[in-house]
């Protein structure tokens, strides 16, 4: 009896397959009942109609397998799956065992061992065939996070530009930009313009140029003038496109220097170095630091302190925040880099756009908090909620 139950082994039974849902069409599951005593299952697969024997396209232990809520077990097919192609499977169960060395007795201390297994398989399951999906189901909560922004994004953009107050909280480095350039043009001294060291499709110099663009317009209308060393030629171009739109809006098109905006290196610290130059040489009074900076944001912000000159300073780089926060004036930490266009131009457009990330931000800390207390009962369901397979 105990031999018996030592070479036992059932084949898999209730072995079904299923199309992998939401998902591009690159899968087929597996399902199956255990088998009693199995140590692990091979998987077999061929394609419909063919005479070829079945190939191995997977192997799993116990304790590898996938187990589901109701015992059964599940196995995720995903080698090489072609579309439009049958495939027929069937589940292999294993056994290791141990067999006496032929010519021993049966007395287990003067047993050699060697090993072996056991194998049951299944019957053929139908053919299936895997199909992607247009739409992931598990995602739909992105959809409706989605169209949640860009409907709260529509509704604050339509009312900016109904002439409805917007209010933002007040940034101090942003109102200390007027009281720096008039300082500038009592002080004869020009203004230093600093968008950073990345290229113009980080997110940080497009905000920098926003910011430009509006200490361009009170300098032109205090007739005070403006520098602008620039690391990206594309960024330069960008910057000396703005400033001629600027003079011509203001009406002082004569103004327009294309040399104050130019082009020095694209070596870090190469640039750092002749910057720094200038400001020495060129005493300005007021210094902007906007953008994205490394290890020179300290080295640029020691070299305006020591001429004297007024630092604004505004950076997306968590790492050189504090630098710009000792050694600077005012300091834009992070996000309200991004919101100076807004604060600054009062544009319908990035108004509406700030109000609604400000409105989406309150509504994930709701949930935060909301997930938070529910895990004290034990219940995931906030956590459930933003789970889903990428």
């Amino acid at each position: 009896m105990v031999a018996g139950s030592i070479y036992a082994l059932d084949a898999p039974t209730g072995v079904e397959v299923l199309d992998t849902p939401d998902d591009d069409g690159s899968s087929i599951q597996i399902i199956w009942k255990p088998s009693v005593s199995a140590t692990g299952y091979h998987i077999l697969r061929r394609e419909d109609q063919t005479n070829e024997e079945p190939s191995l396209v997977g192997e799993v232990s116990v304790d590898q397998v996938e187990v589901l809520k109701n015992g059964l077990l599940r196995y995720t097919d995903k080698k090489n799956i072609r579309s439009k192609t049958n495939y027929r499977y069937q589940v292999m169960a294993v056994k290791a065992i141990d067999l006496p060395k032929p010519g021993t007795t049966n007395n287990p201390s003067e047993m050699a061992s060697a090993a072996t297994e056991l194998r049951e398989i299944s019957d053929e399951t139908p053919s299936i065939q895997a199909k992607g999906n247009l739409f992931h189901t598990k995602k739909t909560w992105v959809l409706a996070f989605i169209l949640l922004f860009t409907s709260l994004t529509l509704v604050f953009i339509q009312m900016a530009r109904s002439g409805r107050e917007m209010f933002v909280r007040n940034i101090s480095a942003l109102n200390a930009v007027e009281d720096s350039v008039g300082r500038s043009t009592e002080m004869g001294r020009p203004i230093f313009f600093v968008p950073g060291l990345q290229d113009i499709s980080n997110p940080a110099t497009i905000a920098a140029i926003n910011i430009f663009e509006s200490v361009a317009q009170q300098s032109i209308n205090d007739q005070t003038r403006i520098v602008a060393p620039c690391r990206d030629p594309i960024v330069m171009n960008v910057m000396q496109n703005s400033l001629q739109q600027v003079c011509a809006a203001t009406g002082r098109p004569e103004m327009y220097n294309q040399d104050d905006v130019f082009f020095v290196n694209d070596s870090q610290f190469a640039y750092v170095a002749a910057v720094d130059g200038m400001i020495m040489r060129d005493q300005p009074a007021t210094v902007f630091l906007q953008g994205y900076f490394y290890a020179e944001s300290l080295i640029l912000a020691e070299v305006s302190q020591s001429v004297g000159a007024v630092q604004i300073a505004g950076t997306s780089s968590d790492t050189q925040l504090p630098f710009f926060i000792a050694a600077c004036d005012y300091t834009l930490i992070g996000e309200e880099l991004f919101a100076a266009g807004a604060y600054i131009k009062r544009d319908s457009l990035q108004l509406g756009t700030l109000k609604a990330q400000d409105l989406v931000k309150l509504l994930l800390f709701g949930l935060m908090i909301l997930g938070s207390l529910l895990a004290l009962i034990d219940s995931s369901w906030v956590l459930n909620l933003f789970s889903t397979d990428w």
